[in-house]
């Protein structure tokens, strides 16, 4: 919008995936989320729905996301 340039929002997905895949750091996902709220059973059916994420997290890791470095 800065540029005065009008994009597709499908280049400006495809724009963003292409970065997201440049950088090794963390893999980025992409969820689509419902266009309405979804009834209650439904939310707590998908919550329930185990889901790995293919990393390897240890204790010490997931207290040093959440509270931040410790010493």
């Amino acid at each position: 919008m800065r540029t005065g340039m009008r994009l597709t929002k499908q280049i400006i997905l495809e724009e963003l995936i292409d970065s997201a895949f440049e950088k090794e750091e963390e893999p980025v996902v992409l969820l689509k989320a419902p266009k309405y709220p979804l009834p209650e059973k439904q939310r707590r059916a998908i919550l329930k729905i185990p889901f790995d994420w293919g990393v390897d997290t240890k204790e010490e890791d997931i207290d040093r996301i959440l509270y931040g470095e410790s010493g």
